[in-house]
């Protein structure tokens, strides 16, 4: 007589450690911003997983300055922050601007793999409208002088100073003297192009301190 035995062999499985990442948020507002100046937010972030989370890359798009204020290497549980500054140069408006992470958290997909996707808003405002932002010369016959008009107003409060005026050109000069636009004291340039200007173009700089 033969007997025989089955034998069931229970194998388990266990699930892959990985990292995951998670931002107590991903978008930021900084309200509003002067023109010229620069905002700065922090995003804060955990590794909710069970293996080490690892930043490969931070990249910002536009005028987006980001920096890893933490290690590129957070073990789980811990912790890290990202700083974003904002800069308003050339800017007016409302902005909106991009941070791209790159991680080894393949559960992230913001566009892309391993791609976490943070953004910044800023609404930026000026203190002080120009017109026209440039003095523009067409074409000016060499040995004959011409000048143009700038005015400068206060959009907020009702009153602009020129405290200062200098130009990047020895051929360039700018005569400052009070004005009224409405109801506001505002300035007006008057930008001159000395009749002693070299052939050729001029691409210069005016720069105006006032007390706004």
């Amino acid at each position: 007589m033969k007997t025989t035995l089955s034998l069931l062999l229970l194998a388990s499985c266990a699930l892959a450690q990985a990292p995951r990442l998670v931002f107590e948020t991903k978008s930021k507002d900084l309200g509003e911003l002067i023109a010229g100046a620069s905002g700065t937010t922090v995003f804060d972030f955990t590794n909710q997983g069970d293996a080490d989370l690892v930043i490969r890359k931070v990249l910002s798009t536009c005028d987006c300055a980001a920096a890893l204020l933490s290690s590129e290497r957070i073990a789980p549980g811990e912790s890290g922050q990202i700083e974003v500054v904002l800069s308003s140069r050339g800017r007016s408006g409302m902005v909106h601007s991009n941070v791209r992470i790159v991680s080894n958290d393949a559960s992230q997909f913001d566009g892309g793999p391993n791609l976490t996707v943070l953004s910044v808003n800023a609404k930026i405002v000026s203190l002080v409208r120009v017109m026209p932002a440039a003095a523009y010369f067409p074409s000016i016959d060499h040995g004959v002088a011409d000048q143009r008009r700038i005015v400068l107003t206060p959009e907020r409060g009702d009153a602009l100073n020129v405290t200062g005026v200098s130009c990047s050109s020895p051929f360039i000069t700018v005569e400052a003297k009070a004005t009224t636009t409405g109801n506001k004291q505002a300035a007006e340039l008057t930008v001159r192009v000395s009749d002693e200007a070299p052939i050729g173009p001029l691409k210069e700089q005016i720069v105006v301190q006032t007390d706004v």
